[in-house]
């Protein structure tokens, strides 16, 4: 008996010190509390970070259509901003990260303006276009973790206003990784926002920054990678996380949509649920889209570009996390997007 007690008892006290991590997801649907606001700040600085690598590497007047590729993946590429909670020294410790999906920013942009011309023959836009044609996916499968690194380290400084504990997180080699890389259907998951993330968040437990064993909790302006789930799962068992991670659909479940439009909150205008009283869309995805739409528009393409190489001063819209209207934000030049002391997700996200 007292060997078998001794035997359970040690049971106890591996599951105890050994548990398993946890991974959730779940979906924003109305645009309720902060997430939204969260993510357009995030996109703001990989917009800026375009325009900035566009007016010192490719500098003059260019063609529209080749700014098309360049405005698409900052309007679409999903964004993911990430907060790791632990504690250290008997207090609460948070860092954030934020990525956005996709190749390095320098590549887009070398693929957009020294590529085939939108349109052509040999472009994405043409019939019969299909992701094995497309040379940048080829190139991408021909390069290794690091070399993509390397393209990604160049682009280190169009960057401005991270710190220790608000972070880039941008494309890491596998290396140490539990969250090994993979293709799949002409995509390469380690482009994902998710995993640029999760693997920032990985090395900085492995360089000793912070601990194991915290608590993540992540926005997404988009559904978390079904392929990649098992991955992250690993992830969460290896570093004991508890992992949350929301993301925006732009379908808006029936009970949900038919709830608002019997309240007389809602109204249906075109395909889009929107508020009765001001006609904007009501769905976290929509408004999401909306404030990535105008970010694009009024920092990226000819227009903006003519204006930022001339010198000419522009008032970025200003987000709902910013100061009042009629107060500086001290971001009106392009080129400056730090998001001094990042909100915290809480419960009203």
């Amino acid at each position: 008996m007292k060997t078998l007690a001794g035997a359970t008892l040690a049971a106890l006290i591996a599951c105890s010190t050994a548990r398993a991590g946890s991974v959730r997801t779940d979906y924003l649907d109305i645009d309720e509390g902060c997430a939204t606001a969260l993510l357009e700040a995030s996109s703001q600085r990989h917009v800026d970070a375009m325009r900035y690598i566009v007016a010192e590497r490719y500098p003059g007047t260019l063609s529209a259509r080749r700014w098309e590729e360049v405005e698409s993946h900052l309007r679409t590429a999903t964004l993911a901003r990430l907060e790791y909670e632990y504690s250290t020294g008997g207090e609460v410790a948070i860092r954030v990260y934020h990525a956005l999906g996709g190749q390095p920013l320098g590549a887009v942009a070398r693929n957009a303006f020294e590529g085939e011309i939108p349109g052509s023959p040999e472009s994405p836009s043409s019939p019969g276009w299909s992701d094995s044609d497309d040379p940048a996916v080829a190139t991408f499968s021909r390069m290794t973790d690091e070399d993509i690194g390397a393209m990604e380290a160049r682009d280190e400084a169009a960057y401005s206003g991270f710190d220790e504990s608000d972070l880039r997180a941008p494309f890491r080699p596998a290396g140490r990784s539990v969250m090994k890389p993979y293709w799949h259907q002409g995509r390469y998951h380690a482009f994902d926002a998710e995993q640029k993330a999760l693997r920032s968040i990985e090395e900085d437990i492995l360089d000793g920054r912070m601990p194991r064993g915290g608590t993540v909790r992540g926005l997404m302006s988009g559904a978390p990678c079904a392929t990649c789930r098992e991955s992250i799962k690993a992830f969460a068992d290896t570093y004991d996380l508890d992992i949350t991670l929301s993301g925006m659909s732009s379908a808006v479940p029936v009970r949900v949509k038919d709830a608002l439009l019997a309240s007389g909150r809602a109204r249906m205008k075109g395909p889009r649920l929107v508020d009765v009283a001001s006609g904007r869309p009501l769905v976290a995805f929509d408004v999401l889209a909306g404030a990535r739409d105008a970010q694009v528009r009024e920092g990226l393409g000819p227009l903006a570009h003519e204006r930022a190489s001339q010198g000419t001063r522009w008032q970025r819209r200003s987000f709902r996390l910013g100061p009042p209207p009629g107060r500086s934000s001290g971001t009106d030049v392009p080129g400056a997007a730090p998001e001094t002391n990042p909100p915290v997700i809480g419960p009203d996200c």
